[in-house]
C-alpha cells in the first residue's frame, strides 16, 4: 500500500473539477406543453426573413442588406411579369428562454411530439402588437402568449409555430 502524501491532493483535485462540471451535465428537462392549448413562453425576439418568396432554394435571412440583395438579384433574373413574387416575407422567432417539448396531437399526423424546441415562428394578428424598440432586438425579454401549432408549409421558419394573441415586455 502506497501511502503517499503528494498523491492525495491530486486525487482530490481531480474529484473537485469532476463536482465542477457536473452542473452542466444534470438539466433541468424541458417543459411538455400541448398543441392548441393557450400558454405563455418568455424570450427574446429576432427577425428573419422568408426568402423562398424571392427564391425556392434560399434560406431564410437575418440581414436586411442580404434580403435587398437577393431580392435585386431575383428581380433582375426572373423579370415583373414572371408568376414568381419577389418580396420577402417578415417573420419573428421567438428564442425561448427555457427549452419547451410539445406532445403530440391526438390521433392526426399534423401535430407531431417535438423535443427540446428553442425557438417557435411567431404568426397570428397578435404580432403586430410586437414593437422593439431600436437596438434592442434579440435582446429585450418578451412574454408571448398563444397557442402552438406544427409548421405546414414551407414558409414556416420554424417547426413550431405560435398563433400569437397577446405580447408583454417583460421588464427586467
Amino acid at each position: 500500500m502506497n501511502d503517499n502524501p503528494a498523491r492525495k491532493p491530486r486525487i482530490n483535485i481531480i474529484f473537485l473539477f469532476a463536482l465542477m462540471g457536473l452542473p452542466t451535465v444534470i438539466q433541468a428537462s424541458p417543459q411538455w406543453v400541448d398543441y392548441d392549448k393557450p400558454i405563455s413562453l418568455e424570450g427574446t425576439i429576432n427577425r428573419e426573413f422568408d426568402m423562398s418568396f424571392v427564391d425556392g432554394d434560399m434560406s431564410p435571412l437575418t440581414d436586411p442588406k442580404e434580403v435587398a440583395k437577393a431580392v435585386a438579384k431575383a428581380k433582375q433574373e426572373h423579370p415583373a411579369k414572371d408568376w414568381k413574387p419577389h418580396d420577402p416575407s417578415p417573420h419573428w422567432i421567438l428564442h425561448l428562454d427555457e427549452p419547451i417539448s410539445v406532445r403530440s396531437g391526438p390521433t392526426d399526423d399534423l401535430h407531431p411530439e417535438e423535443r427540446n424546441i428553442q425557438e417557435i415562428d411567431l404568426s397570428g394578428n397578435g404580432i403586430w402588437k410586437i414593437e422593439i424598440p431600436h437596438g434592442t432586438l434579440g435582446k429585450a425579454r418578451f412574454r408571448i402568449t398563444g397557442r402552438l401549432f406544427h409548421s405546414v408549409t414551407v414558409h414556416h421558419l420554424r417547426t413550431i409555430v405560435m398563433d400569437v394573441t397577446d405580447v408583454h415586455r417583460v421588464k427586467e
